[in-house]
């Protein structure tokens, strides 16, 4: 299979592998049938592939995708998507990357009971009513709509009322991109990036000291089972504004002044 995938990536003289026997092409890319995803997962059987990458691969329509039924992990990402129909039937799926293609709805989505994780930065996503469907999903706990670090996002992530808008609607979130919404340690995040913001205003403002923005979360796996209870959360807030107010407080100085010094130097 490797050798074969070598000879058909040398006759085209390119990293894409386009072959118009084995897929349906058009101008603007592939499309998918049950034999080009056969030889992209290396398996002869599509109920076999339970893991599937096809980052990259100027794919413009799904087309036979639905008939990897036991899919669970699937990677679309950097293509020319626009339609989601075709995933409808993956009903094991449980991870989607769709970031970075031209998807402006989400509803097929909704029928993915069992999907976890969700990553759509990168898209045309542009009215709340388009992502409202997703609130269904009871098992999904990670969404992202933008991606800071590869400088993806959605029309939708522009307004000042978008962070509030998708705290209401989705409250079971554990993440909304890579930021923590709940679980154990939520409120702590929560506090540290208030207390920032008002540090900041305390502090005299200087342009090399801007604080960037969290774009991944930062825990171990497991941290999110939590059996916390409501008055123990106050009192972890409660506790956490001390402590992280003193911590960012010295972090701060400590920046301050080893610039003073390099300045100096």
């Amino acid at each position: 299979m490797r050798i074969y995938m070598g000879l058909v990536r040398y006759a085209y003289g390119a990293g894409r592998t386009k072959v118009s026997s084995i897929s349906e092409e058009s101008p603007s890319g592939n499309k998918l049938t049950t034999q080009l995803l056969k030889i992209w997962s290396g398996e002869f059987e599509l109920d076999s592939i339970f893991h599937l990458k096809l980052k990259e691969k100027d794919i413009f329509d799904l087309g036979g995708i639905g008939t990897c039924s036991n899919l669970q992990r699937l990677d679309v990402s950097r293509n020319d998507l626009t339609d989601l129909r075709p995933l409808i039937l993956l009903k094991q799926l449980v991870y989607l990357n769709i970031a970075a293609n031209r998807i402006s709805a989400l509803d097929p989505l909704k029928h993915l009971e069992n999907l976890e994780s969700l990553n759509a930065a990168g898209n045309l996503l542009s009215s709340f009513d388009s992502v409202y469907c997703l609130a269904t999903l009871q098992n999904l706990k990670d969404l992202r709509f933008q991606d800071p670090l590869q400088e993806w996002t959605n029309p939708i992530c522009q307004g000042t009322s978008y962070h509030s808008t998708m705290t209401s609607h989705f409250c079971h979130l554990r993440t909304l991109d890579g930021e923590r919404m709940s679980g154990q340690g939520s409120e702590v995040y929560t506090v540290m990036r208030q207390l920032d913001r008002t540090v900041a205003k305390l502090e005299e403002p200087s342009a090399d000291h801007t604080r960037k923005e969290i774009s991944s979360a930062w825990i171990t796996e497991g941290f999110w089972e939590s059996n916390v209870t409501q008055d123990k959360k106050s009192a972890n807030i409660e506790e956490a504004e001390n402590k992280v107010r003193d911590l960012i407080l010295d972090c701060r100085q400590l920046g301050n002044s080893a610039l003073h010094r390099i300045q100096k130097s």
